[in-house]
């Protein structure tokens, strides 16, 4: 039995569209989801939450330090390299 990461994961890639529309409805488009999902928690009215495209990006990033660490042949045929380099809008928080 596979680690619900890697359920998750395998669902992506095997239904990405599905995937993305979910996400997004889920954590874009529905506000009341987290209230829902975790009752009886207080959630600020200026909650945000990252939209795909800045999930994907932080993701990306985790991965791209640790593959530098414990494999670092691997960041260019990935393409991970722009992922080590600070980004601008981490800089000036």
């Amino acid at each position: 039995m596979f680690p619900p990461l890697l359920q998750g994961i395998h669902f992506g890639n095997s239904f990405p569209e599905l995937t993305e529309r979910m996400y997004r409805k889920a954590y874009e488009e529905d506000r009341d989801f987290w209230a829902r999902k975790y009752r009886g928690v207080t959630i600020p009215e200026e909650f945000k939450t990252w939209n795909l495209e800045e999930t994907q990006k932080a993701v990306l990033q985790v991965v791209a330090i640790y593959a530098s660490k414990h494999y670092p042949e691997v960041i260019d045929p990935l393409g991970l390299r722009g992922f080590l380099q600070p980004s601008k809008s981490r800089e000036q928080k």
